[in-house]
Formats: C-alpha cells, sequence, structure tokens
C-alpha cells in the first residue's frame, strides 16, 4: 500500500497582540499634584515644604480645605505679591480682607532673617491683610509663628508657640491637651525632629545623636551637661505632636 504522509490536525497558533495601553491621570515628569488645588505644580525643593504645610493644615490643624488657597495675591503697597499659602476666615470669600492666617514656606536652607524671603516677608504680608491674625514661617528645618497685634497707630507682631487650629483660640494653642493631639501627617514628624535636634545642638552642652534610616527619623541616647541636671525617666517614650 502506499505511504501515506501523516498531516498535523493541531490549529496553528494565535497571533498575540499586545493591548495598546494608555496612561490616565499621569503627572508629567519635575511636577506633583498640589494638595489643595489638585493641579500639577513645578516639584522644587521649595514645593516639597509646602506640600507637607498644606497637608497639616487639613489633617493635623483641621481647616477645611475649601477654606486655604495657594499662591494667593496680596496687595502690598502699590505692588501684588503672591503669599505661599492662606487660610481664610470659615465660609468666607477668598478676598484679602478675609485672610486670616499666612504661611510662607521655604527651601530647606533659607535663612529666616534674609531680607527678602525671611520673617519680615511673612510680616509685611500679615500687616497689608487687615485681618489677617497669625502667620507661619517655615524652611522645613526651622519654623516660626507669630500673633499680629494691633497698636493705635501701628502693628507688632509677638512670637507665639504654634498657630490655633480649626475651633481652638490662642490660649488653647500656646498649652495643648492631649485631646488636641493629631497623628503627624506626610514629612511634618520628620520636620518636628529636626526641629528638636537644632534645638539640642543648638543650646544643650552635650552629645547626642541624630539620624534618619530609612525614612524613619531615630534619636540616640543624650547626655546633658552638668550630669546633675539630668533626671531618670523609667517607663516607654511616646512621641506625639500638637495641631
Amino acid at each position: 500500500m502506499p505511504s501515506r504522509t501523516a498531516r498535523s490536525s493541531s490549529p496553528a497558533s494565535p497571533v498575540f497582540v499586545a493591548p495598546t495601553m494608555t496612561e490616565v491621570g499621569s503627572v508629567p515628569e519635575g511636577r506633583v499634584i498640589d494638595f489643595l488645588t489638585r493641579k500639577d505644580v513645578r516639584d522644587t525643593p521649595e514645593e516639597y515644604v509646602r506640600q507637607n504645610l498644606e497637608k497639616a493644615l487639613v489633617r493635623q490643624y483641621r481647616y477645611d480645605p475649601s477654606d486655604c488657597l495657594p499662591e494667593f495675591p496680596v496687595k502690598v503697597g502699590s505692588s501684588r505679591k503672591r503669599a505661599d499659602v492662606v487660610v481664610f476666615q470659615p465660609g468666607a470669600a477668598h478676598e484679602q480682607e478675609f485672610v486670616f492666617i499666612i504661611v510662607e514656606t521655604k527651601r530647606a536652607g533659607t535663612s529666616p532673617f534674609d531680607k527678602k524671603e525671611g520673617i519680615d516677608q511673612l510680616k509685611s504680608y500679615m500687616a497689608s491683610c487687615l485681618n489677617a491674625q497669625y502667620g507661619l514661617w517655615t524652611n522645613g528645618d526651622e519654623r516660626f509663628c507669630f500673633a499680629k497685634r494691633t497698636g493705635t497707630k501701628t502693628y507688632t507682631f509677638e512670637e507665639i508657640i504654634d498657630i490655633p487650629g480649626n475651633g481652638q483660640d490662642e490660649t488653647d494653642a500656646q498649652r495643648p491637651e492631649r485631646k488636641d493631639l493629631r497623628p503627624a501627617t506626610a514629612d511634618n514628624l520628620l520636620f518636628a525632629f529636626r526641629r528638636c535636634h537644632n534645638y539640642i545642638a543648638s543650646g544643650w552642652t552635650g552629645a547626642c545623636r541624630f539620624s534618619v534610616r530609612g525614612g524613619r527619623p531615630r534619636i540616640g541616647p543624650c547626655r546633658l551637661s552638668p550630669p546633675s541636671r539630668a533626671t531618670a525617666i523609667s517607663g516607654p517614650a511616646a512621641v506625639w505632636q500638637t495641631a
């Protein structure tokens, strides 16, 4: 019998075509999404500090996001400047006469005594906003808070511990209670540890180790001088942050 050649009955392998990938809501390189406006802004060292403060105003100080606005134009004399973040009186129109708190954020390393970028800039904005009561200046590592005191013909600025949170008065902010404590957001706890480190390093005599590993701040053993001032503390240590 003549031989027959066997034919394969298996179907041809299908051709795989990769699906078309469409990016949705991607953030362009070198940009970040602003926490308050949800718009993309340029990613800079100063913006990094501002984004942390914006989150703190809402999550720690409990201000309504609709009452907070970045890059708000402030009329200073005959010119217009832009305040980094302002907090308006609750539910008020976003106009200069209703500004309650002004926040100025600077890149790390900016001196608070710089003639253009320091605390004097913040004070000039506070003086120009008649109803602004409080101001906060920070470069992340250093932080200054002020209350505006109105005199008969001029303003004075008194340095205070912290600006009040939503629903707080100034006394509450200066003497926080346990009920006022809030979990730290973003890198604000890291900033707080750095400030503690700077205060210790500048005002204490002794040795203190401070480091950040894996994104978590760590404080090593500290020694006060003279040793007679040291006080023993028993039990586990806890870290809290006020509003």
